[in-house]
């Protein structure tokens, strides 16, 4: 549900391009009040205080209810994970909100969230895919995120956790990312491949806009 809202609203702002918005943009843009650079742009950083607040007002209550270490170093790493993969279905919400109308656009957003989820390593892990289904685990960004934040709560040396029974087979945080099936052991390896998203899509969505523009003019 997290992970299709946080596809989904973004793609809204883009709704109103296939409409009235659309032609006023194009009219005040072929009258040279702004031009299309400024009017993109505008929209991308419109959002990002929204991005940025998100994460950090979420993570602080997260953080405390699930009991994790006060440390300010994964604190960070998980923020800054958060706020990559918010940009992620930011950019992907916006670029099929260019691309498609709103009955369509609804219905790739709703698939694309699915896929993304179930190659997520969460629902199930890689190791435990078909050969040939393995390569998706990499193109879901879901997948780093999943990666990463377990990375950031349970590795770089974290002591065992405490447990009051007598066997707790997930008492040390090694097992925790084995059974996750935590491929890296380094937080970089998760936080390069989100940036390339980010920037790949947003190079996609100006591409996009563009061509709209040209079609609707």
């Amino acid at each position: 549900m997290t992970s299709k809202t946080t596809i989904n609203t973004p793609s809204n702002q883009f709704s109103s391009v296939d409409a009235e918005e659309a032609d006023v943009s194009i009219k005040e843009i072929a009258n040279n009040w702004y031009s299309r650079d400024a009017y993109f742009f505008s929209k991308l950083l419109n959002d990002l205080p929204m991005q940025i607040l998100c994460p950090t007002v979420m993570l602080p209550s997260l953080y405390y209810l699930t009991n994790q270490p006060l440390e300010f170093n994964r604190i960070t790493m998980l923020w800054v994970i958060f706020l990559l993969g918010g940009l992620v279905g930011q950019c992907i919400g916006l670029l099929v909100g260019v691309c498609f109308g709103p009955k369509t656009r609804n219905f790739i957003l709703g698939n694309t969230c699915i896929v993304a989820v179930l190659f997520s390593g969460y629902v199930i892990t890689s190791s435990n895919l078909a050969w040939y289904l393995k390569p998706l685990c990499y193109l879901s960004f879901q997948w780093y995120m999943n990666q990463g934040s377990l990375l950031a709560l349970y590795g770089y040396g974290r002591g065992s956790l405490k447990c009051d029974q007598v066997y707790c087979y997930l008492k040390k945080p090694s097992v925790i990312l084995e059974e996750f099936d935590v491929q890296t052991e380094r937080i970089e390896d998760c936080l390069w491949p989100l940036v390339t998203m980010v920037g790949v899509l947003y190079v996609l969505t100006y591409v996009a806009f563009v061509v709209r523009l040209r079609r609707m003019k």
